[in-house]
């Protein structure tokens, strides 16, 4: 579970780099910026519901 954790780590350390760089640029690249972000964030979620039902089980 070790591996997981870092992953989730990383993501949630990319994910707050993505909105930072994003609240920097204008037009299209703010807005790629800002959908990756919110994709990332997407997963982080995921993961999130994952760990809670394997730790249920």
């Amino acid at each position: 579970m070790e591996k997981w954790q870092l992953l989730k780590q990383w993501l949630e350390q990319e994910v707050v780099k993505k909105y930072e760089e994003a609240n920097g640029k204008n037009g299209q690249e703010q807005l790629v910026a800002s959908s990756f972000a919110r994709g990332m964030d997407e997963v982080l979620v995921k993961m999130q519901l994952l760990e809670k039902e394997s730790d249920l089980t």
